[in-house]
């Protein structure tokens, strides 16, 4: 397979995109290391070894499973901008967007960690980064408690900052955001009352 792998260079990149995809959503995710190793991604991506064992923990959605592959990917140096990666690669944008920033999110498997990168990127993005870190239990568990996580859920919105007196344009934006990253370390101040003192 090896010496005909070159050949695999002749394909359409959607091609490629659909044979990745069929192999991450089989019973058997973990072989798209071999297909990488043998050089059947190339020139998108290279030969490289990625180490895929977690793969078949993660449940059949690709967005879950094509962030840990640019993840362990990006760990071995064969891929240093995953998003790129798998725009090369014809996935949808939001598919891009959501694997490939969450397989460069570090969140850690903390409760805050998670709440920061749901914060910085969105729902599904945080997802990506939390399958990344093992930690797709903690995530739900962040989900279901109803924690604060988007500047929606926060308990004051501009229209409270501005009757509080602070200035209109970026202030009322950068005031928000704090009081975000506030909330997400400490979710009981998330009321009305105590936010409006903090600002």
């Amino acid at each position: 397979i090896r010496e005909c792998a070159h050949l695999a260079r002749a394909l359409s990149r959607e091609r490629v995109r659909d044979e990745l995809t069929k192999t991450l959503l089989s019973e058997k995710p973990e072989t798209a290391a071999e297909i990488i190793a043998l050089g059947l991604l190339a020139p998108t991506v290279p030969e490289a070894n990625p180490d895929l064992a977690e793969l078949p923990a993660l449940p059949a959605e690709l967005p879950l499973r094509l962030a840990l592959l640019m993840r362990r990917l990006r760990d071995c140096g064969a891929v240093s901008d995953p998003v790129t990666t798998l725009r090369a690669l014809k996935y949808p944008r939001a598919v891009c967007e959501s694997a490939g920033i969450g397989a460069r999110a570090c969140c850690g498997a903390s409760r805050f960690g998670i709440k920061s990168a749901i914060a910085r990127h969105g729902y599904a993005t945080g997802r990506c980064a939390a399958a990344c870190e093992g930690a797709l239990a903690e995530y739900d568990d962040v989900i279901g408690s109803g924690e604060c996580c988007t500047l929606s859920q926060l308990a004051v919105g501009g229209a409270d900052l501005l009757a509080a007196g602070i200035q209109p344009g970026r202030t009322v934006g950068k005031t928000l955001d704090a009081l975000l990253c506030h909330v997400i370390g400490n979710a009981e101040d998330n009321t009305r009352d105590t936010l409006l003192k903090l600002i």
